[in-house]
């Protein structure tokens, strides 16, 4: 076995057949990792744990990373059509978006006022 210089990405088919052939005939890691080129046996175990656990779902591929942030649940009904949650929900995420923009607001200013006191004193 030689180490692999790239990442090697193996399909939920391929895992699953890697499995059932070392269930059906009674081959260790080993022997399997050598027979269908997978550089390191370990990788079969943490297969085969998953599969016992959650099956064929558990050798689909998982998504990596964070989410995309959602934008807000805000409908574009006109005011009288809202119910009254969707008026709950509007209602705090505009009250969220103005104490942020009020935040922001005050520390440019404080920001313009340091930058004008400090230019005032090098006079």
């Amino acid at each position: 076995m030689k180490p692999k210089t790239s990442k090697a990405y193996y399909s939920h088919e391929f895992k699953h057949e890697v499995i059932t052939t070392m269930l059906s005939q009674g081959l260790s890691q080993l022997e399997v990792a050598l027979r269908y080129n997978i550089s390191s046996p370990a990788l079969i175990s943490h297969w085969h744990k998953a599969y016992r656990q959650y099956g064929m779902s558990g050798l689909t591929p998982k998504r990596k990373g964070r989410g995309a942030m959602t934008k807000p649940d805000i409908t574009r009904k006109p005011d009288d059509d809202k119910t009254t949650a969707e008026i709950k929900r509007e209602l705090a995420y505009l009250r969220t978006e103005n104490a942020y923009l009020k935040k922001l607001d005050a520390l440019l200013r404080e920001r313009e006022q340091t930058a004008t006191k400090q230019g005032s004193s090098k006079d």
